[in-house]
């Protein structure tokens, strides 16, 4: 991607990005969600939009894709995602359901019917004039949307923008969630081939950068289990971990499996910066052996994803007044420089005034995790 002016002319300003995790789009009752999102790219008016996954939940799955795709073609943003855990889970279920009627399914075959889900939820939503995300399958690897864009300017590339499909459950019986019952399966991790193709495409891309491997940051839904180990360090204050920002309110929901893609990251000169979503109540960035590990903010009031009714300490907080509770509710804003330097700030729902206008359909989301299925009106 690169910034021009309006005689075609490469401008060398800021690249700016905004993400936002877990919209969980579901139907009508995610109208705050796509207002509150709107106020945001009205102040911010950014370069590009990332979504950290869990973009679509539930039944509606082909009208929300189109309801997603057209809130950004109606304002020409550019934008970009990656799948999360629930991206197209109900069709996965559904698919499986259907499939074991003639016969109970072996590992193999459930896991094929996952990967076709998870292809038809990326190949559905990447479509059109402003998506710049499109599937790098060349080698079959792992997952669906493992790819790399580019933010260049007249010296060349400034930043590699890596988006990785950190996938959804692992489907062996025999690894179960940590901490819970056991019919919770594991949450997925990024795999031995999509670390051969990252360290592959950056190779490339050093190649064509004229032997200078470039700066770059990674994007995937669930996080590493490097942010439990980094944020254990930095509530020990032992040194081995340094705080940023943000806080976390609830562990870290990584795979029980670790991936060595971390590892990756700290042997390429290139990888700097992790953003994740996935924990709904964690807005954590910390520097951990040299990479930030961190959470993008996010925005979502539907139903059982409501960050606030999950916690009873948001609750209370909540009570006391909706400003104390607000930290997860909002963007990120990445500030990409001439030199490839990176400046990134939180944007607080509740600190932007976003809500003005929109208080009683806040709290409606607050009490009973939706809105009303009238449409907001600005």
């Amino acid at each position: 991607m690169i910034k021009k002016n309006e005689a075609g002319e490469i401008l060398d300003e800021p690249f700016k990005i905004l993400t936002c995790a877990d919209l969980h789009i579901h139907s009508d009752h995610s109208e705050l969600t796509f207002t509150v999102l709107s106020r945001f790219l009205e102040k911010e008016k950014p370069d590009l939009v990332i979504l950290l996954g869990d973009n679509i939940v539930g039944r509606t799955d082909i009208v929300m894709q189109e309801t997603l795709k057209r809130f950004f073609e109606e304002r020409k943003q550019h934008w970009a995602f990656v799948l999360g855990n629930h991206d197209s889970e109900r069709k996965i279920k559904e698919d499986i359901k259907e499939a074991e009627k003639k016969g109970k399914l072996t590992r193999e075959q459930k896991e094929q019917i996952n990967a076709e889900g998870r292809k038809w939820m990326f190949d559905s939503l990447s479509g059109g004039p402003y998506c710049v995300v499109r599937d790098e399958r060349e080698d079959e690897i792992s997952g669906s949307g493992n790819c790399i864009v580019n933010i260049k300017n007249s010296n060349g590339i400034t930043q590699s923008l890596v988006f990785f499909d950190s996938g959804d459950y692992i489907y062996d019986d025999k690894i179960k969630r940590k901490g819970f019952v056991t019919d919770k399966r594991s949450y997925d991790y990024i795999k031995e081939d999509q670390i051969a193709w990252y360290k592959k495409r950056i190779q490339e891309i050093t190649a064509e950068n004229g032997g200078i491997a470039p700066k770059s940051m990674a994007f995937f839904h669930i996080p590493l289990r490097e942010y439990q180990e980094a944020f254990t360090h930095v509530v020990l204050k032992n040194g081995r971990a340094k705080r940023v920002y943000g806080n976390n309110m609830e562990p870290v929901c990584a795979s029980n499996i670790k991936s060595a893609i971390f590892e990756a990251f700290r042997e390429s000169g290139s990888t700097n910066c992790v953003v994740c979503g996935h924990d709904h109540k964690n807005d954590s960035s910390i520097i951990y052996k040299g990479i930030r590990l961190m959470y993008s903010q996010g925005l979502q009031y539907d139903r059982a994803y409501n960050r606030r009714k999950k916690a009873y300490f948001l609750k209370l907080l909540n009570n006391i007044s909706p400003r104390l509770c607000c930290f997860v509710e909002g963007v990120t804003i990445f500030i990409v420089k001439s030199d490839g330097t990176v400046e990134i700030t939180p944007r607080y729902a509740q600190k932007e005034n976003v809500f003005h206008g929109l208080e009683k359909h806040y709290s409606s989301a607050y009490l009973t995790g939706s809105v009303n299925r009238k449409r907001i009106k600005e």
